[in-house]
Formats: structure tokens, sequence, C-alpha cells
């Protein structure tokens, strides 16, 4: 059977369109990836493992909301030129808000659509009045966590709650992930790092005031001869003050998934930063949970309800970003036993089976 995946966004933007690529592939489903701008290293991974992946390179003009608009547009052209070969028989799993708002209701009611929520979006109203109108003509709707399952229900008047598909990566081997030669910098100076007994605790994201790490600065600061902070991602305009407040960071700029993997299985303690704005953020979903569990990371994430978790697994713990002996605390009992918990990480990791949730969706349709 064939299963066509749908993705505005990049494979490198959502890791979990990877991870759901490869799973069906393996469960014995023709699977055709419908995306843009994916870059070629990927493409190789996707056509290495038999994927087809139909790319559109957008080159819209560099204005800001005429780009926009015009990006959108050429999208959906696209994604209308595609759904003209697809029988009514096949599969349609779309991911993300942004590509089931181009896809004309005809289509969503004449095809056995599976959409993906990956954000609640209970933020954007227009969003969320577009969604609604969708939604419940799609044949099942899968969301990455328990919490958002029963809010979606709610917000979405759905008739039925989500399937909850975890953000779990694939597992590829080491010979198909290939270091990129720009990371070896990077990868090396950690190295260093870890061979005169530091612990390394790693975030990633993007490094702006909306994720506030300052605490966390400082206390890597006050235990800078064993320990030092990885800052993986974007820079917004806060790297300065956290260079400021710690001398011991090490900042590497964006890297692709699931390159970004090679940086992380170094690290000893991973970080999870979402500020209490939203319904979205407090019951966060996060790739990194399940990147960090996969190399046996501690995890150290602040006090909202999606992460409560970690604490319960003792996986890691959570603090009050505004309480400095609260983060002081926490970060050195990680730093003391981070090895201890790494088992537990490890094994978090391994009881969720993915091609089994996967083919529960599939098999529902």
């Amino acid at each position: 059977m064939r299963i066509y995946i749908f993705s505005k966004a990049t494979p490198e933007q959502l890791p979990p369109i990877i991870a759901l690529s490869m799973y069906c592939i393996e469960l014995g489903y023709d699977v055709q990836l419908i995306t843009q701008n994916t870059s070629l290293n990927n493409l190789k991974l996707f056509q290495t493992r038999g994927i087809s992946v139909q790319n559109l390179q957008n080159n819209s003009i560099n204005i800001p909301i005429m780009g926009k608009i015009q990006h959108w547009l050429q999208f959906r052209y696209f994604l209308s030129k595609k759904i003209k070969e697809i029988r009514e028989d096949d599969i349609i799993w779309v991911s993300g808000a942004d590509t089931l708002l181009l896809i004309g209701k005809s289509i969503i009611k004449r095809y056995r659509i599976i959409f993906q929520l990956n954000e609640l979006c209970d933020e954007l109203i227009v969003y969320r009045f577009l969604l609604k109108r969708k939604m419940r003509f799609c044949s099942k709707v899968v969301v990455p966590e328990e919490n958002r399952s029963y809010i979606a229900e709610v917000l979405y008047n759905l008739d039925r709650r989500p399937f909850i598909l975890p953000n779990k990566p694939y597992n590829f081997d080491n010979k198909e992930l290939q270091v990129l030669s720009h990371i070896d910098k990077y990868i090396s100076r950690i190295k260093d790092l870890k061979n005169d007994g530091r612990v390394l605790l790693v975030y990633q994201g993007y490094i702006s005031d909306l994720r506030d790490l300052c605490q966390i600065c400082r206390v890597v600061e006050k235990y800078k001869d064993s320990c030092a902070l990885v800052l993986m991602g974007h820079d917004e305009g806060a790297l300065a003050k956290y260079e400021r407040l710690c001398s011991q960071i090490i900042h590497i700029p964006f890297l692709p998934a699931p390159w970004h993997l090679e940086v992380t299985a170094l690290c000893n303690i991973g970080i999870m930063i979402y500020l209490p704005v939203s319904l979205n953020n407090i019951y966060c979903a996060p790739n990194k949970i399940w990147e960090y569990s996969k190399f046996g990371l501690a995890m150290l994430g602040n006090d909202i309800p999606g992460l409560s978790f970690i604490n319960h697994e003792d996986i890691g713990r959570t603090v009050n970003l505004y309480d400095i002996n609260d983060v002081d605390m926490k970060i050195k009992y990680l730093l003391d036993n981070h090895s201890s918990v790494r088992e537990k990480s490890l094994a978090f990791y391994e009881r969720l089976d993915m091609k089994k949730e996967i083919l529960n969706i599939l098999n529902a349709i």
C-alpha cells in the first residue's frame, strides 16, 4: 500500500517527518514524501532507504509579506498537482497545521487523511478557526503528547480523542550518518572538555530571551571547574548576555536534523525550557525528550506539567527558573548523579515501540 506524507515544513525543521518516513518504509509501505527545500544530505538518506521524495525547491521573493504569500501559493499549487496523482485507496499523512490549511475541504473528504497536529495552535485564533473547519473531516488525528490529545479533542470539537505518536527519532546506522565536515571542530572541542573530566549540559533550540537560560548560566559558572554548557541553535540576540554570565559556553550554530545528534550523543545533561505562555507550551512534547533519552542523558526542565514526568521517571529534574537556589540544587544533583540516571533514561527510550504505535494508527483508518 502507498502512503503519501505531506509536509510544508522541511525534514530539517521537523525531524518527526524523517522518523515517520523511515518507520513506514520498514512497515512495508511504499512511501512518497511530498515536501520542500530538503537538503541534499537528507535526500540521500531517504533515497538510500527507498523513499521517494518529491521536493519543491522554493525560491520566494525576498520581501517579507509578499514573499510569504508567494511561498504559500507555490507550495499549495505543488500539493494540488501531486494530489491528482493519488488513488483514493492510498493514505495521505498530513503533517502540520500549515500543510492542512493548504488542502481543500473537498480533498479531505474524498481521501483517507491522517492529520498530525504538531502544535496545538491554541493561541492562534485564526488558525484554530480554520483548522476546526477541516480537522473533523480527517479520518484520524494524531498529536505527540497525551494531555494534548484531550485538549485537541475539546479545542477542535472532535468526535474522538486523537491518537498519540511521540516525537521519537529514528535510529540510523552510524555508517549512514557520516559526520558533516563543519561539525568536526565542535566535536573535537567537546571531546577535549570530556577528556578534562567536564560534565556537559546541552541546550538545543533558539537562543533567545523567550527561553530564559540566565539562572542556568549562573549555576554552570559556579561549577565551571566541573561542567560546561553547550548551546546549539540560532542566536536570536541572547547569546552575548549568556556568555557574560557564563565563561564555559560552547556555541554551535544550527545543525540540520539528524546530524545535530552527533553533538547530543557526546553530552551528559539535556536542557528543556518552555515558558508558560500557552497550553501548547506547558504541555510541550519536544523531540528533545527522545533525543536526550536516546543517548541516556539526564534531563533538566522548567517546572511545567508537560515535563513533570521526568521527576516521576527519575530521568531528570524540573526547576523553578525564578529560584536560583532551586536551580542550583537540581543542577548539582544531576552533576553528581548523571551516570546513575543514564540507565533509567536509556530504559525510558527503549520502552516506546514506534513501529507498533504507527501501525496501530494506520490499521485504525
